[in-house]
């Protein structure tokens, strides 16, 4: 469970064949949990989710910003022709 109580809750209660799933990999009891929680978030909220998946397990905020910044000038396109 790497200290997730979340993620220690469903391997002793929510599914007991969890304790057969590949290490580095979630029960699926625990994905359908975590996508209807990342599903509720509002549209911004979600976009960080995004860009945190994105990056890895463990970064530093500066990074997401950087990410962030970065697809959003993606996203705006080349600037006109005059």
């Amino acid at each position: 469970s790497e200290g997730n109580p979340l993620y220690l809750e469903q391997l002793l209660v929510g599914d007991r064949a969890a304790a057969s799933v590949p290490e580095g990999e979630l029960p699926p009891t625990l994905q359908a949990l975590l996508g209807a929680r990342i599903g509720a978030l509002a549209r911004t909220e979600r976009a960080v989710v995004d860009l945190a998946a994105v990056i890895g397990r463990e970064f530093a905020a500066a990074e997401l910003v950087r990410l962030e910044t970065a697809v959003r000038t993606d996203q705006s396109g080349p600037a006109p022709e005059a």
